[in-house]
């Protein structure tokens, strides 16, 4: 049995406190010696990996019966967070794996990051102080779903929260369509504040006393309930004048905040969060005029943060959260190895990659797809990119030296 109280947490990708990789160093060892002889593993979060990117191929040798496959899927997505230099050909069946390696697969998927989204809510007793998680977020997590087992250990990774303050949280009705909590990791799991928040909802979730180590907002570029930059960080922060009153709260327990960016090369809008909706770092500033305005004030106020000038200095949690500026990208599916990125380049050049010829040169050469949206931004455009890490990478220096 693991002792998973006495493990260490390593941080991991997106802003989770990830499991211990260096401690699996037994389960990575019997992945090499049972499955991939000729295939060398790098441990831990700290390699290129840690942005995912190269997941390893596997081929199920029982494909016909589904629960093995959706159990081993697990599996499957622990072999994706280590670098190899030849993909897995075959994997043995899930269970027939030692109990403490199945363990701590299951650990690992507890820590996969999820972006749990919040939303106002339609109750006029409220205002846009109310709120409610989103429906599309309150599914459970996978590994609370898969069997027996998975979910005994999942209970000790996950707990029940109650992101809510509406009208049934006053008045409560015996039959209700979904259960008022969901399941959240609070060492993983991110709270996002999407384009139906505002810094009111900000203010009262974090008044509510919930403790959020990661924390999303959108850069909307708009001031609804004069969510400036400025406010919004003092909101995080701590310290934010409302109506004549001081509140001094904060965000409870903050330890990352990620500022979603928006992007022309992949986007969801509000309902369209899902488990299978990611982070990856942002490339551009936004994708209107505002939006980069605002990025821009964000900036400046990180910077003062960062310099311990001004009135967002001393940070009612604690220290200063680790700020992060992301864009939402799709998760990899089962053991696709390919993933989003992009690169921010001037008009002249994306115009030119929108030739055909030149554009397939490009996908030919580096065997990467690539798309380039028509919108420019202030004499620049993006362009995306989906395929592997290495693909990614010799793409970018092709477009490089036309550029």
């Amino acid at each position: 049995m693991v002792d998973h109280a006495t493990e260490p947490c390593a941080q991991g990708r997106g802003g989770g406190c990830g499991p211990d990789i260096q401690s699996s160093g037994q389960y990575y060892h019997t992945l090499q010696t049972q499955a991939t002889p000729a295939a060398e593993v790098t441990l831990g979060h700290s390699t290129e990996t840690a942005l995912g990117y190269v997941p390893a191929h596997i081929t199920f040798k029982d494909p016909a019966n589904q629960a093995s496959r959706q159990t081993a899927q697990l599996a499957s997505f622990v072999v994706s967070m280590a670098l190899l230099r030849e993909p897995l050909t075959e994997f043995q069946l899930f269970p027939k794996l030692s109990l403490e390696l199945r363990l701590k697969i299951y650990r690992i998927a507890a820590y996969e990051p999820r972006l749990i989204e919040l939303e106002h809510t339609k109750c006029d007793l409220y205002g846009h102080n109310g709120y409610q998680v989103a429906r599309q977020s309150r599914k459970a997590p996978v590994l609370l779903q898969l069997c027996r087992e998975s979910r005994e250990e999942g209970v000790r990774f996950y707990e029940k929260r109650r992101f809510e303050r509406n009208r049934r949280s006053l008045f409560p009705a015996k039959d209700e369509p979904f259960p008022p909590y969901i399941w959240f990791n609070p060492h993983a799991d991110i709270i996002f504040f999407g384009r139906n928040t505002c810094l009111k909802t900000m203010k009262q979730v974090f008044f509510d006393n919930h403790v959020i180590p990661r924390v999303a907002r959108l850069n909307t570029g708009r001031s609804c309930c004069d969510s400036s930059p400025s406010n919004i960080l003092r909101a995080l922060h701590g310290n934010t004048v409302n109506n004549g009153m001081l509140f001094q709260t904060g965000c409870k327990g903050l330890v990352e905040v990620f500022i979603v960016v928006k992007s022309n090369l992949w986007s969801r809008e509000t309902f369209q969060i899902t488990d299978m909706v990611g982070i990856r770092p942002a490339t551009n500033t936004g994708r209107t005029g505002n939006e980069i305005i605002a990025h821009q004030e964000y900036r400046s106020q990180i910077d003062m943060c960062k310099s311990g000038n001004g009135d967002l200095s001393k940070w009612m949690s604690g220290n200063m959260p680790k700020i992060e500026f992301v864009s939402l990208a799709p998760k990899a599916v089962d053991n696709d190895p390919r993933g989003y990125d992009g690169i921010v380049v001037s008009v002249s050049a994306a115009r030119g990659l929108r030739n055909q010829c030149v554009l397939q040169i490009v996908e030919r050469d580096s065997g990467c797809l690539i798309s380039v949206p028509d919108k420019e931004v202030e004499d620049s455009a993006e362009v995306g990119f989906w395929g592997t890490k290495r693909q990614i990478e010799a793409a970018k220096g092709l477009i490089g030296d036309r550029a």
